[in-house]
């Protein structure tokens, strides 16, 4: 009675859990519809673009795209990244810091590999494995830069494995992993590390419900589980967390930082202005400077309600009279015509595409991967499922398997 009450509590806990963990969301959604591709030359980028528009991703962004804004002292024309290299030099007041900036976004942070955007659902696997495909066969070398991709890729791989490993010797095992895949493929976010928890451990206490209370002992003898067939099972459940231990995982890259239900205002693009950050409030202010630079403005965050001037001298008579000029103000309208003209260039377009406003920091790609404490819970859980099997184990001392 005692044993069959501890069951049921753990089995309560199980399913607390995992609706728990079903509830829970992460912020991070790194660059929502765009993959970044790592490869070893800006050639090689060149050339996987080239391949992919050919067969069909239309949707690319790379460094050679990108054109700036840059004052020719008689208009704003746009130029290419290379062009503006050949046209101004160092010392030339229109090498404004984003322009020194902006080539860091197509690289990785130690500056020895080189980066493609490819504008797909992260969840996308077929054109994922379509753009392995065309690289693969052109002897591109390149690394998937998405560890939301990486994670799905690993939870997809490994929640398989463990219906196909738990419905091994059942029919009736194997109808529920069916119905449970079937589940997991319409409901189960393959990306998120907690949506795959909360399935792993539905499924794990619904096997060992079936287990211990629904079949004879000559079945259980014949068929049951087995001690060895869990600890597979909770080894493979562990893959996605241990795998960044034995990969190429220490990249450092550019990963945005949203500032969700915030808008495009001169607040909140202020409060994420860095010189050395090639975001949009740093587009914001290059796009400011170059307007402003001839009037001797510095390169600055524009601020709210500032206008740039210039003196005027007007005569009257034989007096000479200043009067301040203003060429245009830092406001609602100025910040609507930059958003206007980021909607027009390749850059702005890739900017805006991400929905909020968003901070970029350099992160590591492991750290970027695993969650906050992910390794203790996994430990903790994995512990817990070992245990719980133990509790409702039937008759396995003549199992072989």
């Amino acid at each position: 009675m005692i044993k069959t009450g501890f069951k049921v509590i753990l089995v309560l806990v199980f399913i607390l859990l995992s609706v728990y963990f079903y509830k829970q969301q992460t912020n991070f959604q790194f660059w929502k519809n765009y993959t970044p591709l790592i490869l070893n030359s800006q050639e090689d980028v060149n050339k996987a673009a080239t391949l992919l528009s050919d067969n069909g991703f239309s949707d690319l962004f790379y460094k050679d795209v990108v054109t700036l804004g840059i004052n020719s002292y008689l208009d704003i024309n746009e130029y290419t990244l290379r062009e503006i290299s050949e046209r101004i030099d160092t010392n030339d007041y229109r090498n404004d810091p984003f322009i020194r900036s902006i080539e860091n976004l197509f690289k990785t942070g130690d500056g020895s590999n080189f980066i493609l955007y490819v504008k797909i659902r992260g969840r996308d696997l077929l054109s994922n494995y379509k753009i392995y495909k065309i690289l693969n066969d052109n002897a591109i070398l390149f690394n998937i830069g998405n560890p939301l991709l990486i994670r799905s890729i690993l939870n997809y791989i490994s929640f398989i494995l463990m219906l196909l490993i738990f419905s091994f010797g059942s029919k009736t095992r194997s109808i529920i992993s069916l119905i449970v895949g079937v589940l997991a493929y319409f409901f189960m976010d393959v990306s998120s590390f907690y949506n795959y928890l909360s399935f792993v451990l539905g499924y794990f206490i619904l096997i060992m419900l079936v287990e211990t209370f629904s079949f004879s002992n000559a079945y259980i003898k014949r068929n049951n589980i087995g001690l060895s067939r869990i600890i597979i099972i909770i080894l493979i459940f562990t893959i996605p967390s241990i795998i960044p231990n034995f990969g190429n995982f220490n990249k450092l890259i550019y990963s945005p930082d949203p500032q969700d239900g915030k808008s495009y205002s001169y607040e909140t693009l202020n409060a994420l202005f860095s010189e050395e950050s090639p975001n949009l409030s740093n587009y914001f202010s290059h796009y400011s400077y170059q307007r402003s630079f001839i009037y001797g403005y510095k390169y600055m965050f524009p601020t709210y309600k500032n206008s740039v001037t210039i003196n005027e001298f007007n005569s009257d008579g034989l007096n000479l009279n200043l009067n301040e000029k203003i060429i245009f103000q830092y406001d609602d309208v100025f910040l609507k015509d930059f958003l206007e003209y980021c909607s027009s260039t390749e850059l702005g377009k890739f900017y805006l595409d991400y929905g909020v406003p968003f901070n970029l920091e350099l992160k590591s790609f492991v750290s970027l991967y695993l969650l906050k404490n992910e390794y203790r819970n996994v430990v903790i859980l994995a512990f817990a499922m070992l245990i719980t099997s133990l509790f409702f184990k039937k008759n396995r001392s003549k199992n072989k398997y």
